[in-house]
């Protein structure tokens, strides 16, 4: 799946979704500057999103 596929479906505001893509983007570029694959692409953005729910839900 492509990032923007990944956010969409995310529950956020879809006024956040946009710039929740962009800075997913900026953040792979600056930390995988050689790029990712798709498959570890989905893998880091799971991540983002578990780290997101944490802070969101405090657990």
């Amino acid at each position: 799946k492509y990032i923007s596929e990944i956010v969409r479906e995310l529950d956020v505001p879809e006024h956040k979704k946009e710039i929740s893509i962009s800075l997913i983007r900026r953040i792979m570029e600056r930390s995988f500057p050689c790029g990712l694959s798709g498959g570890e692409a989905s893998y880091l953005v799971g991540i983002i999103k578990a780290v997101r729910d944490r802070l969101i839900g405090g657990g």
